[in-house]
């Protein structure tokens, strides 16, 4: 389990371990304002942060170096996925089925990234964090920056700016968004890129959250 406080220019990561019998502290030093953090289901040492950028940040909360001391450095993380082209607040969700990253931003787009392929590579220096079978390009520079991930598809369909993402729980490819332009809109990743349904006057007024269960769908 990991316990997580955030605020001005560093997040703090408390990681549990037997059974929450003892604590392992771990401070991450990021010199943004943390918006949102997310934990991916399948590996609760993956987690994903929103800052006041275009970009996803992805951590291996135990690759990380503790930053939890005076005058630190700040935290490089170990993924950065790209695709936003402009900043992305608050609208991040992971998925429970696979280790795919949904998010939406002030650009009116929807992004989706996989990150299986670097989880895989984790903790083996030996492999790449692009398989060879992957359809994303991980881009390194040099071994000072973090590798780069472009999407798995960039989502167009909203005219102003995206509130909330979910995916649906058992499928990594079928997601939704809703927007300030009162839309709901349904995505399938496998016919593309274009909205499989638009609901137009899915509601009214302000909208921050959507959840999308087996049996039900709700906005409020």
């Amino acid at each position: 389990m990991v316990d997580i406080g955030c605020g001005s220019g560093r997040f703090l990561i408390w990681h549990a371990k037997n059974s929450g019998k003892s604590q392992n502290y771990l401070g991450l030093e990021i010199r943004q304002k943390v918006n949102r953090i997310r934990e991916l289901p399948q590996n609760s040492k993956i987690i994903a942060t929103h800052t006041n950028s275009p970009d996803v940040l992805i951590w291996d909360v135990e690759a990380q170096p503790n930053r939890h001391v005076l005058g630190a450095s700040e935290s490089r993380p170990d993924l950065i996925l790209i695709g936003h082209k402009e900043i992305v607040e608050f609208v991040l969700a992971m998925c429970p089925a696979e280790p795919y990253v949904l998010s939406g931003g002030k650009d009116k787009s929807v992004v989706l990234w996989s990150i299986q392929d670097h989880i895989s590579a984790l903790g083996d220096s030996s492999s790449s964090p692009g398989a060879s079978d992957s359809k994303q390009s991980v881009k390194t520079t040099n071994e000072k920056e973090s590798p780069k991930v472009d999407p798995r598809g960039i989502f167009h369909g909203h005219d102003s700016r995206v509130e909330d993402v979910q995916f649906y729980p058992s499928s990594a490819q079928e997601f939704c968004s809703v927007g300030d332009d009162a839309c709901l809109i349904l995505w399938d990743a496998r016919t593309g890129t274009a909205p499989a349904v638009k609901v137009e006057k899915a509601h009214s007024g302000d909208v921050h959250c959507v959840d999308w269960n087996p049996l039900m769908l709700t906005i409020s």
